[in-house]
């Protein structure tokens, strides 16, 4: 909403049994915590419609053609490019 991406971390509470770690994370006791913030300084009017995660990389594609590139979990910014004027019509990495 802010131009903010935010970095969560799920922890399970210690006390879930054994047959319940086979349901769904969100059935099951646990807190969240925000690991880290990164502003993404674009313009209100770009929005992100696209993005895609591996795991320690995640790219994010804006609706007027930009492309960032973050580090995670730490949300370091890596990289911003200027693709053109367009939306992406695709992000993938890997």
């Amino acid at each position: 909403r802010n131009g903010e991406l935010v970095s969560a971390k799920y922890t399970l509470d210690e006390d879930v049994s054994p047959e319940d770690r086979g349901k769904p994370l969100y059935c099951l006791p646990g807190t969240w915590a925000i690991e880290a913030k990164a502003s993404c300084q674009q313009p209100q009017y770009n929005k992100v419609t696209r993005c895609d995660f591996d795991g320690s990389l995640m790219a994010v594609g804006f609706s007027l053609g930009v492309l960032m590139l973050f580090e995670m979990p730490s949300l370091q910014a890596l990289q911003t490019l200027s693709l053109g004027q367009e939306p992406l019509d695709a992000v993938r990495l890997g």
